[in-house]
Order: C-alpha cells, then structure tokens, then sequence
C-alpha cells in the first residue's frame, strides 16, 4: 500500500509540475522569476492514513516557456532511494511541448502539450492572468469572494470552479493588488494541493534556462505510446 502510494504522489508530482510551469509561463513578453512551497495531501484509503508531501521549489518564466525546479522531500517511511532528489520541468508554449528532467539519473520526459493521449495542461498563462476564464476549461465558474487578511496584508479572494473528465475541482485564490496569485488550494477527489508564492521578480532571463542541458537521456512519450488511441472523449 506504501509503495502504491509513492508511485501515485510522484506520478501526480510529474503532472502537477508540468500544470505548475504552464500555469506561470507567460502569453506576453513579461519575464520573470518566484519561490513557490507546496503542500500536497492525498486522501486516506483503507487503514491507510492520507500521504503528505510539502515540495519547495522555484519558477522562471519568460514569454511562453517556463521552468519549474522543486526539491522532493521523503515521506515518513518511504525508502529514500524510491523518490527523486529534485523534478525539473521546462515548458516550452511556443513549441507545445513540456520536459519532465530527473537530474538523479540524468533521464528526461517529453510530452507534447497537444497529444490527446497524454494528460497535460492545455494552455500556458501569465500568473498576471491567474483570474482569466479563458484559461479554463468552457463552464469555470469564477466567483469573487472579497477582501482577506493574508499574512499580514490585504489580498482579494476568489473561488474557481470546474469540471474535468467528470471531476469536480476547486480553487481557492488569493490574489495581491496586481493580481499576482500569492496562494492557491486546490480541491479535488485525489486530495488537496497548497501553494504559496512569494519573492516575485520581474527580469530578462537567459535563454538556455529553458532548454534541456547536455547530457540528459530523453524519452519521448509520444514514442512510448505509438499505436495507443486516443481516450474517449
């Protein structure tokens, strides 16, 4: 049952990542960078307590490309060897394509942003445009909620609301004057995820962030997957 639940926790890690960068690339020429502490609660099964996992990280973005690098903490009982040190993601908008890099074994992951067969977030965004529906799916419902006190300063909060393959999911956000997202929970059937976002900064960044470095091995998902149709829509 531990192990059943390592798997899932990184295999929904891998996934959140990628959500994670395209939701913080940028459809503008705005460029940039943010710390990011993430807490991520699954469900209790069975006699089976709700793993936690509490990842920090940090993301760069600039245009439509972003890149996510979280340090992966070990769950209580978890054998070390069995998690990765670190997960690094790269998005790149423009290309459609996402990278999922696994520095411990220098092998890297790639998805296309596109191919039906493979579960990956649909549009990149600007966190300026956090509250924009165009980003959701058709039928998000976004409700403003007022104003909050977070962590000492004045936020607005809204929830956001929407279904996916017949999942129901919610976001509360709390957003600061200049509409920059500060903290996020996201509820959802597998569990809760939390964000805080802090030391937001906004510069020209290099070019070669966004690529895979030298060395990596790289697995292309689509390859992996050839004569698998499409899901049902």
């Amino acid at each position: 049952m531990r192990m059943r639940l390592t798997v899932v926790l990184t295999v929904l890690l891998a996934v959140l990542l990628t959500a994670i960068a395209v939701a913080l690339a940028a459809v503008d020429t705005s460029s940039g960078e943010v710390d990011f502490t993430m807490k991520l609660t699954m469900p209790t099964e069975g006699d089976q307590a709700g793993a936690a996992m509490t990842p920090s990280g940090h993301v760069w973005f600039s245009g439509n490309k972003a890149r996510t690098e979280m340090k992966m903490p070990t769950p209580a009982g978890v054998p070390r060897a069995q998690m990765p040190g670190s997960i690094i993601t790269i998005v790149d908008g423009d290309a459609r394509v996402a990278y999922t890099l696994m520095p411990d074994s220098k092998t890297a992951m790639k998805m296309s942003l596109d191919d039906p067969r493979i579960e990956a977030p649909s549009q990149p965004r600007n966190p300026r445009s956090i509250m924009d529906p165009e980003n959701y799916p058709e039928g998000t419902k976004i409700t403003k909620l007022g104003p909050r006190t977070y962590k000492g300063g004045k936020v607005t909060a809204y929830q956001i609301s929407w279904t996916e393959n017949k999942e129901e999911i919610t976001c509360l956000v709390y957003v600061d004057a200049r509409e920059l997202p500060l903290y996020i929970k996201t509820t959802m059937k597998d569990g809760t995820i939390e964000m805080t976002y802090s030391n937001y900064k906004f510069h020209k960044l290099d070019a070669s962030l966004f690529k895979v470095p030298k060395g990596y091995q790289i697995m292309d998902m689509a390859k992996m997957m050839q004569g698998m149709p499409p899901p049902p829509k």
